[in-house]
């Protein structure tokens, strides 16, 4: 039997380390060091993974499974910029590879650069129609992207996008929040409460619904339920500035 058949049957066994002592001993090429990578990653080795992939690559540069990896490995010792040219790399040739589209869009979304996110894993839904997960993660983008394009005035937009997001993922009360908002902001008080109240259905320990719902009944006229919803708020949590004030200013008028 060869070293590197024995290092192959320490890794099946799960002997990493054994694995990893037996792939030392052999000559280096692309199969010892991707394999020299997988037992280092599986020894949660992250550095020892990153540097056996690296040299893995000189061999075999365009290794799509190798690139995946070695994303993998960088961002879980931080060098996060680097996973992400590793991940474009496959994308460059293959722009509809999946797995690259899904941990790019993850990497993004952590880093607040919600529109990459959601074009990453639109491609990646082309792909995989229906996956859960994905369809799961872009309402919840567009749903961000939805209330920033509010924020900015862009109300058209800010329509679209967040009663797309509430289609995908119904169950998602955040979803049902922000649409509330929108639906606050031109002016509909009626569908802005029907919203607030799927909302509070769906998550009722969360204040800023509360909060929310407080406001509609106070642009409605109807302050002491606007109190009310106030208060729940806070029982719930809340401690926001402007909450806080706003319970100030209703108690203050029934004095």
């Amino acid at each position: 039997m060869s070293t590197i058949q024995r290092a192959i049957e320490h890794m099946q066994s799960g002997q990493w380390q054994r694995a990893i002592v037996a792939l030392y001993e052999v000559p280096e090429s692309f199969q010892s060091c991707n394999l020299l990578g997988i037992a280092h990653q599986m020894s949660q080795n992250w550095s020892g993974a990153r540097q056996s992939w690296k040299q893995a690559l000189r061999y075999n540069p365009n290794s799509e499974d190798v690139r995946l990896n070695l994303g993998i490995a960088c961002v879980a010792i931080g060098e996060k910029s680097e996973a992400e040219v590793h991940w474009l790399h496959i994308l460059s040739s293959n722009p509809y590879h999946v797995q690259s589209l899904i941990n790019l869009g993850l990497l993004y979304r952590e880093q607040k650069r919600n529109q990459e996110a959601h074009d990453c894993w639109q491609k990646a839904l082309e792909s995989v129609p229906d996956q859960p997960k994905i369809v799961e993660w872009i309402a919840d983008v567009k749903g961000v992207l939805g209330r920033e394009a509010l924020a900015l005035g862009n109300l058209d937009d800010a329509e679209v996008l967040l009663k797309k997001a509430v289609s995908m993922d119904p169950s998602y009360a955040m979803l049902w929040g922000y649409l509330s908002e929108w639906h606050f902001h031109i002016g509909n008080f009626s569908e802005a409460q029907k919203t607030c109240d799927t909302a509070i259905g769906l998550h009722p320990d969360n204040p800023s619904f509360f909060h929310i719902s407080g406001n509609i009944h106070r642009e409605m006229g109807d302050e002491v339920m606007a109190l009310q919803m106030y208060r729940e708020a806070v029982k719930c949590g809340g401690k926001d500035a402007s909450l806080l004030k706003d319970i100030a200013d209703l108690t203050s008028k029934d004095r």
